[in-house]
């Protein structure tokens, strides 16, 4: 008879990292990792150094809750060399 397969333990602090990180995206760019939790704004840029709403883009940034206007988030938004991602 065969003997049944043993339940793998659970890690504590992965399950706390779920747990906190839950929503969250994780995005890579050159090379970069980060994690982008609810309520961030990734903001991509095709020609990294353009500026647009007083602001110079890098290739991506990702701006946490408040710290883009909303008058910037809209002009960003008609930006065609931008890419914005809301993440909810």
């Amino acid at each position: 008879m065969a003997t049944p397969p043993k339940k793998p333990e659970i890690d504590p602090a992965l399950e706390d990292a779920k747990k906190a990180f839950e929503g969250s995206v994780a995005v890579t760019s050159n090379g970069h990792d980060c994690v982008v939790r609810p309520g961030e704004i990734i903001v991509i840029c095709r020609d990294p150094g353009f500026r647009r709403a007083g602001i110079e883009h890098k290739a991506m940034k990702v701006y946490k809750p408040g710290e883009l206007k909303k008058h910037q988030l809209e002009t960003l938004r008609t930006e065609p060399k931008l890419e914005i991602i809301e993440v909810g």
